[in-house]
């Protein structure tokens, strides 16, 4: 059993999340009258005044919280871990609270804000308030990501196979399989990881339904996207492979034969159009392998999509962020560095929220910027960003 922290909770006059940082009670919960975090200096049902920039122009950035990873949190909070986790509030930057013992890295976030983090063979959940719920010890050391299923449950590779993992923090059943990779993703009712052994490396499904691996196909590479008819994108140094939902290969990409450095990452739109950033250019392919446009541009980072953007992280002499067309890769707009220091900006995490406004870490000084951007999330997106979402659930089943 646990027991949740004395903090301080803010009273909430017009219901809206945020409380009033100048009236604050200390209890162990929340109650109708009081929240979680401020944020709300005029607690009277108007909204917080922001100022309104142009797109690509800095809205905020974080002063004394600092950034190695970020999710979007209950409520569109920003989860911010380095070190520790913070949260704050995302329309303005203003710190709401911290979470304790959170030194766990990156965050992953259940549709009801249950807040996941793992260390070695620990996971440890939070609630949507940032209060601790349970922590749960794993026979064998963690190697993969974690996937969020959408009753809270959690899927999670270790040493010793694929292990579940109750919302509740019980320890379910785990499935035998020499895992090598580090990534998974989930879709379509299946999780897919890649398998090793003396034998080689093979891509497997885990079927959800059935609680048994289906199929396997030998490759090379690690599974990171997935399609909009079920399709899993593998990459391998600097080639991307289709895989059907059937344990077929259907085509490969090999990224200017070869010449183009290795893969940084896939995301596909709600059309199945794929995104895939080398560390010289950013191709845009149809869902058959066939290339619709590729235009040169340093990048370190998966591509993140938004309504008709793909955004991208620049590297040396081509530092920043970068928005480009989706139709065309015709380039909208950059932002190199922040006017107010004059430093470079070299983006890492981005993500976009429900209003369009993108956020990211900076690897150089460790902030959190938003920036401002005329585009809205991709409706019904197949797999947007890195985790899918900004949530970090590898898992398009879950939305």
């Amino acid at each position: 059993m646990y027991g949740f922290r004395r903090k301080l909770f803010y009273q909430d006059k017009d219901k809206d999340g945020l409380g009033n940082p100048n009236k604050s009670i200390i209890s162990c919960t929340e109650n109708t009258e009081y929240v979680g975090w401020a944020g709300d200096s005029d607690d009277n049902g108007n909204p917080i005044s922001v100022s309104k920039k142009n797109q690509g122009e800095i809205l905020w950035k974080s002063n004394d919280v600092f950034c190695d990873t970020l999710a979007l949190g209950y409520k569109n909070v920003l989860l911010v871990s380095y070190f520790e986790t913070n949260i704050l509030d995302s329309q303005t930057g203003l710190f709401l609270t911290s979470l304790e013992n959170s030194d766990w890295g990156r965050p992953f976030v259940s549709s009801d804000g249950t807040m996941y983090f793992y260390q070695e063979k620990k996971i440890r959940s939070y609630n949507s308030f940032g209060n601790e719920k349970w922590t749960t010890e794993l026979s064998s050391q963690i190697i993969t990501n974690l996937i969020i299923e959408k009753d809270g449950s959690i899927f999670v590779g270790t040493k010793e196979g694929l292990q579940k993992i109750s919302s509740e923090g019980i320890v379910g059943e785990i499935y035998p399989v020499e895992i090598n990779s580090n990534q998974m993703v989930s879709g379509f009712g299946g999780v897919y990881l890649r398998r090793g052994n003396e034998l080689g490396n093979s891509l497997k499904l885990f079927d959800k339904s059935k609680k048994e691996f289906s199929w396997s196909i030998q490759t090379w590479g690690e599974p990171i996207a997935m399609g909009k008819d079920g399709s899993i994108y593998v990459s391998y140094g600097g080639s991307v492979s289709s895989i059907s939902d059937v344990g077929k290969k259907s085509w490969n990409f090999l990224a200017d034969e070869g010449k183009s450095g290795n893969i940084q990452g896939v995301a596909v739109d709600a059309k199945g159009i794929l995104y895939v950033t080398d560390e010289f250019n950013i191709h845009a392919l149809y869902s058959d392998g066939k290339k619709k446009w590729d235009i040169p541009r340093r990048t370190s980072e998966t591509p993140v999509i938004s309504e008709g953007v793909v955004y991208v992280s620049g590297i040396g002499i081509e530092n920043g962020l970068y928005a480009h067309s989706t139709e065309s890769g015709k380039h909208l707009w950059t932002l190199k560095s922040d006017s107010e220091t004059n430093e470079p900006i070299q983006p890492k995490e981005i993500i976009v929220n429900g209003d369009g406004t993108v956020f990211f870490c900076d690897k150089e000084s460790h902030r959190v910027y938003a920036v401002t951007a005329n585009s809205l999330p991709e409706t019904n997106p197949v797999w947007p960003m890195k985790f899918h979402d900004p949530q970090n659930t590898s898992n398009s089943d879950e939305k």
